[in-house]
């Protein structure tokens, strides 16, 4: 959480056959006001992520906050996804509330958005 912006974290994460990545990007909106943004993306065409679905939650001290879409092919610009506010954002102060010891953990959950629904959670 502490270090300056613009600066990115990514996470892969396996499951259902196929391969996601969770971004976290900090960037600074204008000079002192900073933001955070996180998103899946699949490791695939379009056609493909439109078959899934994914949950990112933050859960501290009694405060649940979640974010559910389909996750945008890597195909996808990372920066128009965030341009177009197609992701989870938060503001600085929002994103201390559910920091912890400088850290912003966010539960994943990924899961086949036809009928057979499986789900994987990380």
């Amino acid at each position: 959480m502490h270090l300056p912006p613009p600066v990115d974290w990514i996470i892969m994460h396996s499951c259902l056959g196929h391969h996601f990545l969770l971004v976290l990007r900090k960037q600074e909106k204008y000079e002192g006001h900073q933001q955070f943004f996180a998103t899946m993306m699949l490791i695939g065409t379009p056609s493909q992520a439109d078959n899934f679905t994914y949950k990112l939650e933050l859960n501290r001290n009694q405060r649940r906050l979640t974010w559910e879409a389909t996750p945008r092919s890597v195909l996808d610009c990372v920066d128009s996804v965030i341009t177009d506010g197609d992701c989870l954002v938060l503001n600085a102060s929002l994103a201390q509330l559910f920091s912890e010891n400088g850290s912003l953990a966010i539960g994943i959950a990924i899961s086949a958005s036809n009928t057979d629904s499986h789900e994987s959670q990380m």
